[in-house]
């Protein structure tokens, strides 16, 4: 038997194009992502420091984009209700109060 590493060594040296395929914990592991710095940690306000994944590819004269963490769920309720919906501050209160969100 051999290994995944083996067998793609193997097929690479006979010019045989492929790759191993990895488990999340094995990627977060490969030197060739932990060399290109491909991860990026990114600060969550309620569940701390967070493993992203950074862009799938680097441009030499291109700056990086800020890695930003998703809105939490309900975050844009209230925005959504009086912006879009037109509703006011008392008709929002009454949803909160009566548990509708």
């Amino acid at each position: 038997r051999h290994t995944r590493a083996e067998v793609f060594q193997a097929a690479n040296e006979e010019g045989i194009p492929g790759g191993p395929v990895l488990t999340p914990p094995e990627i977060m592991a490969d030197e060739h992502f932990i060399d290109r710095r491909f991860f990026r940690q990114v600060a969550h306000p309620d569940y701390g420091t967070l493993t992203y994944p950074g862009q799938p590819f680097k441009l030499s004269d291109a700056q990086e984009i800020d890695a930003v963490v998703a809105p939490g769920l309900g975050h844009h309720t209230r925005a959504v209700l009086s912006d879009v919906l037109g509703m006011n501050g008392s008709e929002i209160a009454d949803l909160r109060n009566r548990g509708v969100i």
